[in-house]
């Protein structure tokens, strides 16, 4: 018999006198819950999925609005990841891996999303243009391993909503070089922030 709603509750689910199989209600509860993540969250990243990021960002900039709060969005674009010498499995897993450790160098309170094959944004909560400079910086070191692109928007100080804000941050992405790339000494890169310049130490 086809898995429903009826299948668990019977003809008339308000029946007091109906009984309900703890095994077949714990079953419908595990396929909710994987429709709510297949829904939510990009499978291949595990990331939430870019619709429910703007949906999260016009709520967000309302709250801001109503208490006086602004919020940044920053993203994350890897450069030239299908050019590595890399069976397609492979590249998958080091997107999927970039974005974990994207997820981890931020605040629990913020949320992570996907845009797309190896680009991800982040929305920091209760976070001035300040702070956002300091987790675009802390990104840049955490992601070190790898050739990325990161920019920066702040509501509302760029005057700007939703999709408009991640454009933004798009458009004022600066290369960030791959610190395996060796260099002949300890040198410093620029790193546009947004509307800002802040240098980087490049280790050995």
């Amino acid at each position: 018999m086809p898995f429903s709603l009826r299948s668990i509750f019977g003809a008339n689910p308000d029946d007091e006198d109906q009984e309900t199989d703890p095994q077949v209600l714990s079953q419908f509860r595990r396929q909710v819950e994987g429709v709510r993540r297949t829904v939510l969250y990009d499978g291949d990243v595990g990331l939430y999925q870019g619709w429910y990021f703007e949906l999260r960002l016009k709520e967000e900039m309302l709250r801001c609005d109503r208490y006086g709060f602004s919020f940044a969005v920053i993203t994350v674009k890897l450069l030239d990841l299908q050019s590595f010498d890399l069976k397609e499995e492979a590249w998958h897993r080091k997107a999927a891996t970039a974005a974990y450790v994207t997820a981890r160098a931020v605040r629990t309170v913020d949320l992570t999303a996907s845009l797309g094959t190896g680009e991800f944004a982040v929305c920091l909560v209760h976070c001035t243009h300040a702070g956002a400079e300091r987790a675009v910086k802390r990104l840049a070191r955490t992601l070190g391993s790898y050739s990325c692109e990161i920019g920066m928007a702040v509501y509302p100080e760029d005057n700007l909503e939703g999709r408009m804000l991640v454009e933004l941050a798009r458009g004022a992405a600066r290369p960030i070089t791959m610190s395996s790339r060796r260099l002949p000494a300890p040198s410093r890169r620029r790193v546009r922030l947004g509307h800002s310049a802040t240098d980087l130490v490049t280790p050995h």
